[in-house]
């Protein structure tokens, strides 16, 4: 990183008398320490042929994997992806169709390129006719580009239109103020939509995007982000069906770029737009699990919004489906000194493939204080895994819960555990969970 020890002339701004000369061998002494803790010093002579100037197929296999796990499917509807079955004219328009834009921000001059979604497409569909239009740039429109899109897209059997945000929208110094698709793409999309043919959308952009313009008429669409070196190759498996998409959003997509900001650890208000449900006869407030209550003036919500977010943190779909069963406690109570002392709660809950094909599937815990000393989050994630079903498998899914995930930070920056009940929830994402309630005692 920069500094200030020259200015722009090239006059030194620090002399050897600025800086004492014990502060200087107290940085340098961390540093070696740090250094000899991790073991650089037992062989600081390393082999010159070792250095790695390109990727070896082992990784690129591993940031393959990588990219594929972190591909999340929005939307799906029909189950028009994957596209399988006999060969068939493909369509591939939008900035990305030949863009090799995946490294994302940050990326310095010598990372090796990452190839196009186009080529990617080539490669995963030998024996399927591929054709690439444009149809607009990333910061512009241009009514040709669109016409000649629409027109070409009549000729196809699927369109896979491939949107989103260059690097250099992304990172550092890069806010917007309008979080929908640059330029003309989102009235691309909409063209695609009128012409009436199967298409799907793949969005590669580093932030969460404003989609209402256009989600309703897209029949599928995947996020792609920016996804590294073997980003595309991901993205063409995925809609092969080679991959089964099985991320879930790290974030919170807005409806609007003036919903922000918008997260689901959001604190309780004192009139919340849901109704409240029965869980273990006790009244809880579901937060956003609840049915909307917007006959009510005077709750919190946006007018002239529908209420919630656009995909909530931790949506994802798959190309199976899903299961949960009975959410099982081992024990309902645990003394507060018990808690301290190491003692968890335990729970279990078995989740079922009831698709035809494997998949994988996120598990999320969320936990709720119901009450405390200062106001907590209508829901905070304490714990999450990764499992990968066969069609038709199940597993008994098992998480614990102790003192480090109860607490929290009080305003003297002590961290605090306290008594009372804890609403536990637990599924594949922010809706549909299974749920208890835990007693500290």
């Amino acid at each position: 990183m920069g500094g200030n020890a020259v200015s722009a002339e090239g006059e030194a701004l620090l002399s050897p008398g600025d800086v004492a000369s014990d502060r200087i061998d107290d940085a340098v002494r961390r540093v070696l320490r740090l250094k000899h803790a991790l073991g650089l010093f037992d062989n600081p002579y390393r082999d010159a042929a070792l250095e790695v100037t390109a990727p070896s197929e082992g990784t690129r296999l591993a940031a393959r994997e990588a990219a594929e796990k972190c591909l999340v499917l929005l939307k799906n509807d029909g189950g028009l992806l994957p596209l399988g079955g006999s060969p068939r004219r493909i369509l591939l328009v939008g900035p990305y169709a030949e863009s090799n834009d995946h490294l994302g921000a940050w990326v310095q001059s010598f990372a090796e390129p990452a190839g196009t979604l186009a080529d990617a497409l080539r490669e995963e569909f030998p024996d399927w006719s591929l054709t690439m239009k444009e149809g607009s740039g990333f910061f512009h429109e241009d009514p040709a580009l669109l016409a000649a899109a629409v027109s070409s897209a009549k000729q196809h059997d699927v369109i896979v239109v491939a949107v989103g945000e260059p690097s250099t929208l992304t990172g550092e110094a890069s806010s917007r103020s309008d979080l929908r698709l640059p330029g003309g793409q989102e009235a691309l999309i909409s063209a695609i939509a009128a012409t009436g043919k199967p298409f799907a959308v793949v969005m590669f952009n580093g932030r969460p995007l404003v989609t209402s313009a256009w989600i309703d008429s897209a029949p599928s669409v995947l996020e792609a982000w920016h996804l590294g070196l073997e980003g595309p190759a991901a993205v063409a498996r995925a809609l092969s069906g080679q991959v089964n998409p099985g991320g879930r959003l790290p974030m919170t997509f807005p409806r609007s770029s003036s919903q922000v900001p918008i997260h689901y650890d959001h604190e309780n208000t004192g009139r919340p737009a849901t109704v409240s449900a029965r869980m273990d006869e006790d009244v809880v407030d579901v937060a956003l699990m609840g049915p909307a209550n917007t006959d009510d003036r005077y709750t919190s919500k946006y007018r002239d919004l529908p209420l919630g977010p656009q995909f909530a943190f931790g949506h994802g779909l798959s190309y199976t489906s899903f299961h949960y069963g009975e959410l099982q406690v081992e024990t309902e109570k645990l003394a507060l000194d018990v808690l301290r002392e190491g003692q968890v709660f335990r729970l279990v809950i078995p989740v079922s493939n009831t698709g035809e094909r494997a998949g994988d599937e996120v598990t999320l815990l969320f936990i709720r204080d119901r009450v405390a000393s200062l106001a907590q989050p209508v829901r905070r994630l304490r714990a999450f895994t990764r499992t990968t079903l066969g069609a038709g498998a199940t597993e008994q899914l098992s998480f614990e819960l102790g003192w480090k995930d109860l607490g929290f930070w009080d305003n003297e920056g002590n961290y605090v555990v306290e008594r009372g009940d804890f609403e536990v929830y637990v599924g594949g994402g922010m809706d549909g969970c299974a749920g208890t309630v835990l007693r500290l005692t």
